[in-house]
This record gives structure tokens, C-alpha cells and sequence, in this order.
């Protein structure tokens, strides 16, 4: 049973594995060749993101604490990835409140 396994199906679930990630490039590669208009959206949405991670990044400190196994670079990392959570958190909720309260105007 164990020959089955290793030998069957751990490259079969490589082989799914690469035609996934092959999938998941290539076709939203074709989307944006398709249709020009909507790559121009992606892309701020993607800038955006950059932003967002620049900010948060500029923000974090690295300051370790000295009981703590970890480097200045893992704790600036780690606290830029705290930043970028709150922010968007707080994008989502003032999005999802500015939503209800426009569509109580109209």
C-alpha cells in the first residue's frame, strides 16, 4: 500500500499541482489580452496593494523583543503584516457602511 502512495499518487498530485498553477497564470493572462478595459482596474487595485504594503512597511518599527527568537527583519516583516490587516480591515468596514448608508439616499 505504501508503494502506491509514493510512487502513484505523490506525482499525480505534482501533475495537478503544476496544471493548477499553470491554469492560474495562464488564464487570467488571457482575460487581460481579451479585454484592455478591465486590466486598467487589476492593475489599480494592484498598485493599490503596493501602497498599502509601502505604508504599512514605512510604518512597522522592527523592534524585537529580546525574549523572542526572532530577527529585526521577521518582526519588521510581521508587524508590516499587522498594518496591512488593520488597513484593510478598516477599508472593508467603512466600504461595507458607506454602502448601506448610500443606498438608504437613494
Amino acid at each position: 500500500m505504501e508503494y502506491f502512495f509514493v510512487n502513484i499518487c505523490i506525482p499525480f498530485c505534482y501533475l495537478l499541482l503544476a496544471v493548477a498553477t499553470v491554469t492560474a497564470i495562464l488564464f487570467p493572462i488571457i482575460q487581460l489580452v481579451k479585454n484592455p478595459k478591465n486590466a486598467m482596474g487589476a492593475l489599480a487595485g494592484v498598485v493599490g496593494l503596493i501602497v498599502i504594503f509601502g505604508i504599512s512597511y514605512a510604518l512597522s518599527s522592527g523592534d524585537v523583543d529580546p525574549k523572542l527568537d526572532v530577527t529585526s527583519q521577521g518582526a519588521k516583516l510581521a508587524e508590516t503584516g499587522i498594518f496591512v490587516f488593520y488597513i484593510l480591515s478598516v477599508t472593508a468596514i467603512v466600504g461595507v457602511i458607506y454602502s448601506g448608508v448610500s443606498k438608504l439616499f437613494k
